[in-house]
């Protein structure tokens, strides 16, 4: 074997080097691919290059490594969940809401999700602006962030346009005659 050596993130290694660097990796570890073996090794990107260099001094290394993804695949991965069920950020105070409404489009911790919760519980009368920023303002959210997320969750017209990120066609908002913004369910 030639004596190459190969920049990783501890310094430059020969062919001898790297085989026992490999060697103690997938002792302890078991990467289920080149690129993770690289990523052990402290590359944030494993080149083509090193790829083949590693398939020349270990020629069984992509079977072992088939074995490694067929353990990982056995790991049960975490069940994502979907709706508007779960808690919201609370308020400085550390006052939670206990559930947020089954009618949010909106991702159970978002911004958006606690602006649409108090456009929901003022669709009756109407809420301001100035008293919607208020109230998020009070929770802990920053002025100007929530100016932006008062502006995406209250842009679904009746018509069914508003911005991108607004969930259009589960709600809309209406302008009161009073100036107020009322929320209004599509059903």
């Amino acid at each position: 074997m030639s004596n190459k050596t190969v920049k990783v993130a501890t310094g430059k290694m020969s062919d001898e080097q790297l085989k026992d660097r490999i060697h103690s990796i997938l002792k302890h570890d078991f990467p289920p691919s080149i690129s993770a073996l690289g990523k052990l090794m402290g590359y944030s990107k494993i080149s083509g290059s090193l790829t083949n260099r590693i398939r020349k001094l270990l020629p069984g290394i992509d079977e072992l490594l088939a074995g490694n993804h067929a353990l990982h695949s056995l790991d049960p991965k975490p069940v994502k969940k979907t709706g508007c069920t779960g808690d919201v950020k609370g308020d400085k105070t550390g006052n939670k809401p206990a559930k947020v409404i089954p009618e949010c489009p909106y991702r159970p911790t978002s911004a958006y999700a606690q602006v649409f919760q108090i456009l929901y519980a003022n669709r009756e009368n109407g809420i301001s602006k100035p008293e919607l920023l208020k109230k998020l303002v009070a929770s802990g959210r920053p002025e100007t962030t929530s100016r932006w997320n008062i502006a995406v969750v209250a842009s679904p017209d009746a018509e069914g346009g508003g911005h991108r990120s607004s969930k259009a066609n589960h709600y809309f908002v209406s302008k009161l005659p009073s100036g107020l913004l009322a929320l209004r369910l599509r059903s």
